[in-house]
């Protein structure tokens, strides 16, 4: 049945039901330090303080029992707190530290590059991570940004004109042509060009933008157009 199919238990025996490649199931991912996974679901964490506190936090409930007024953690060796489940009693790891997969004592480090905290590359040292950036970033703010990164423009078209909004210094302009019905737009702001359709004249037009003015204008049949984009791509 689907209901058994990536559901985080190998029902099959084989692991075939969990199959990354057959059915696109998501590797678990484990319960950072003081979280406890909710017995029964796949992917959900609660924090520790929430388990046995006579609500519901886990979606199935699964964080409530009987088991919680028993008092086992007499039966575990743990070197700090200890914690009573509605499963098994838990020692409590010190930070950076999680229990070992079906474990309820042993303690090991807990790899945060897994949480996806960085934005490039991860390495993950014992207690602790840190983040740094491939080869032409640079990092603020624990994101990586480009080096000389180029200004980010988007053409924007109403049909009766053609504006040119400047992502970076937020500010838009109006380009200072005459149209009738524009109804597609594409540029390339490197070259300081913006190709538009105009519905009303049948015509695909090219021009050829500088220092806000206008200094040419072509057109197109869609043929030429399709030549200008192979041309630069692969010459």
């Amino acid at each position: 049945m689907c209901s058994y199919i990536c559901d985080g238990s190998d029902d099959c025996g084989d692991g075939s039901d969990e199959s990354i490649l057959l059915h696109a199931c998501k590797k678990p991912s484990m319960c950072p330090p003081l979280q406890w996974p909710c017995p029964g679901l796949t992917n959900t964490c609660i924090n520790l303080t929430s388990i046995c506190d006579k609500n519901f936090d886990c979606p199935n409930g699964s964080d409530e029992g009987p088991s919680c007024d028993l008092n086992e953690c007499s039966k575990l060796n743990c070197n700090g707190e200890c914690k009573q489940t509605p499963v098994d009693p838990i020692c409590i790891c010190p930070k950076g530290k999680i229990l070992e997969d079906n474990s309820t004592s042993i303690c090991i480090d807990f790899n945060e590059c897994n949480l996806n905290l960085c934005s490039q590359k991860c390495t993950n040292t014992k207690g602790k991570y840190f983040c740094t950036c491939v080869d032409g970033y640079i990092q603020e703010n624990d994101k990586c940004k480009a080096i000389n990164r180029t200004n980010a423009f988007l053409v924007i078209s109403n049909r009766r004109s053609i504006l040119i909004s400047d992502l970076i210094e937020h500010s838009i302009e109006r380009l200072p042509i005459i149209v009738e019905n524009v109804v597609a737009t594409a540029s390339d702001m490197n070259r300081n060009i913006i190709f538009y359709s105009d519905m009303k004249t049948k015509q695909i037009n090219k021009i050829y933008k500088h220092n806000n003015t206008i200094i040419k204008v072509r057109f197109f049949y869609l043929k030429n157009v399709l030549f200008y984009f192979i041309f630069l791509n692969y010459f």
